[in-house]
């Protein structure tokens, strides 16, 4: 089993996203919460599942309803989540986000 962590800076990606989406519809940032952990539960089952990104082994599952993608890495056993950005947004953004 892999222990998963967070970085601040995903906390945040997550906290302003759910906010954006919290004045576009009544209960849209509840829906958004529960797309981010299914999501978060398919990368504890299967890390390796997604392909690697770069050298460094950035990996990204996009998130389903939302255009949205949860970049992280494994570390043995513990998986890091790095970023969650929308996927129209500065492709290079997620390459300037560290492990810690």
């Amino acid at each position: 089993m892999y222990l998963v962590s967070t970085t601040p800076d995903f906390e945040s990606d997550v906290v302003e996203s759910s906010f954006w989406y919290s004045f576009q519809r009544e209960g849209l940032e509840k829906e958004f919460f529960i797309c981010i952990e299914a999501a978060i539960n398919i990368i504890k089952r299967d890390p390796q599942l997604f392909s690697k990104l770069d050298k460094e082994g950035a990996r990204k599952i996009n998130i389903q309803k939302f255009p949205y993608g949860i970049y992280y890495f494994i570390d043995g056993k513990e998986i890091i989540l790095t970023a969650a950005l929308h996927l129209h947004d500065n492709p290079g953004k997620w390459k300037k986000r560290k492990k810690r």
